[in-house]
């Protein structure tokens, strides 16, 4: 697959890179979790024949900035930052309306951004993603990471965060399988060593539209924060249910 056409677009002070290839109805592509804007490699070219397809990466994620948390300033990591970093990308190409697909972590930011800026959203498509709280095994399994994140340092979270069935593949996968269309891909985890991770790995907290962040803990089992429920939308709407 050929290079797409690059740019770059500033939510705030942070940088973030984006991807562009094919011409009609734009399609964004969010991507999940861990990963970057490459992910979506094997879908682009199939989905460019009818759309502008764009790819971006997410702040701390790939080429985009990776901006550090401080002391006493807002927390950089957040679902509504994320869905600033989509605005953004949207706002650099001057489009009003789009399509948005998400995957995973890339649905909450779809998810956010539609709730958000319900009329910018022509179509939404979350794939293996949340629409309304977590279930209490990924919250648990989220918690232990930060444990360990706290004991005995996010390498080792993370070392932990990817040992399971979901990464087995994609680490047995010879080195030249991981390679991205115009060289090396850029650093994700191959389980044989400590990577290079984005520094709101180990930030586990709940995150509310308001920016307050309250523990995964404080969340009781038959509580369904307000904050987490989808407003209303008039956009179209396609889940592809995920399966861990």
């Amino acid at each position: 697959m050929k290079p797409g056409r690059r740019g770059t677009a500033f939510a705030g002070d942070v940088r973030i890179v984006h991807e562009r290839w094919g011409e009609g109805t734009p399609l964004v592509l969010c991507h999940a979790f861990g990963v970057d804007r490459t992910m979506w490699d094997g879908q682009v070219e199939a989905f460019a024949a009818t759309h502008e397809v764009i790819t971006f990466d997410q702040r701390g994620c790939g080429e985009s900035d990776h901006p550090s948390p401080r002391e006493g300033a807002p927390d950089p990591y957040t679902l509504d930052a994320f869905s600033e970093d989509l605005a953004a990308v949207l706002d650099d190409r001057g489009i009003a309306r789009a399509r948005i697909l998400g995957e995973s972590m890339g649905g909450g930011t779809a998810l956010r951004f539609a709730t958000r800026w319900p009329d910018r959203v022509e179509a939404l498509i979350l794939a293996s993603t949340a629409v309304s709280r977590l279930p209490e095994k990924i919250v648990a399994r989220a918690l232990e990471v930060e444990r360990i994140a706290q004991e005995h340092g996010l390498a080792e979270a993370v070392r932990f965060y990817f040992r399971g069935r979901c990464s087995r593949g994609y680490r047995a996968a010879p080195p030249g399988k991981r390679s991205s269309r115009n060289g090396p891909r850029r650093p994700r985890h191959t389980g044989s060593s400590a990577p290079t991770v984005p520094p709101w790995t180990a930030r586990l907290s709940c995150t509310c539209s308001a920016g307050s962040r309250r523990p995964a803990s404080s969340w009781s089992a038959s509580e369904t924060p307000s904050t987490w429920r989808t407003p209303r939308s008039s956009v179209a709407g396609f889940q592809v249910p995920g399966r861990w």
